[in-house]
């Protein structure tokens, strides 16, 4: 599983932030896992009282989210391996 120092990032910050959260993970020797961007779809599943993943998996952002999920749910020995 990945260590709870590993991040993903929501993407509604400024170029310069994302940059500052960057850096942060370099320093604290971790890295960003996934990047889910800034989606009206995801405000939309929110009106519906749904996840975006749950109102349209097949949305690009949903992918991403699944993405990141599935990355998540796999040990690291397999990460290193290449399996991901």
């Amino acid at each position: 599983m990945l260590s709870s120092a590993e991040l993903f990032l929501t993407v509604e910050m400024s170029p310069d932030e994302v940059a500052i959260v960057e850096d942060f993970v370099q320093r604290i020797g971790t890295e960003i896992i996934g990047v889910v961007p800034r989606d009206s779809d995801i405000q939309r599943a929110e009106e519906q009282n749904m996840t975006v993943v749950q109102m349209d998996s097949e949305l690009p952002v949903s992918q991403t989210i699944i993405d990141i999920a599935k990355r998540i749910m796999v040990p690291v020995e397999e990460q290193k391996e290449g399996a991901v």
